[in-house]
């Protein structure tokens, strides 16, 4: 059983599940050249935003998938909520995030509502909108600097990496 560095709980998230391992990838794959597998939507701010660096390899990572709950907040409310330094809780590579959502699409809310992978490129942070509707898979991006407040009972999901230890 894995123990995750990430809280249980937090004033604005809960953890629903924990010790999802997303296995190692080249880094070569990011949203825009993976554009095809978002057939409901695909956010053409993915290029204008400066996106599609790859990362390079990357190992495997353990991710921790949260639901909003109690409070809402906007995306600095609601990872600041979990004491952290930010950059440890941003996916580093888009190829793992692609990877996780290929694995887990169960994860996914059921609902049709949003679930938020935030992800950085270079020092410039984003959050990435993944969601079903009735066409397919669709992917939005926003700036994570975005002050837009989410609504709590919408249970929002999160899927965040967990932090690397270092031993």
């Amino acid at each position: 059983m894995t123990v995750s560095a990430l809280p249980a709980v937090t004033s604005h998230l809960r953890r629903l599940e924990s010790g999802l391992v997303v296995p190692a990838t080249t880094g070569n794959c990011t949203f825009v050249t993976e554009r095809e597998k978002f057939i409901g939507y695909f956010d053409r701010d993915f290029e204008t935003y400066g996106t599609n660096v790859p990362s390079g390899p990357t190992q495997d990572v353990m991710s921790d998938l949260f639901e909003t709950n109690g409070k809402s907040g906007d995306f600095r409310a609601i990872l600041n909520s979990l004491f952290l330094d930010l950059d440890q809780v941003f996916w580093k590579s888009q190829n793992q995030i692609l990877a996780w959502i290929g694995k887990y699409p169960h994860h996914l809310h059921p609902q049709r509502a949003a679930t938020f992978i935030p992800f950085m490129v270079g020092s410039k942070r984003f959050v990435t909108r993944i969601r079903f509707c009735d066409r397919g898979l669709r992917a939005n991006i926003r700036y994570f600097s975005e002050d837009y407040i989410w609504d709590a009972n919408d249970h929002i999901r999160w899927v965040l990496p967990q932090p690397q230890t270092t031993p």
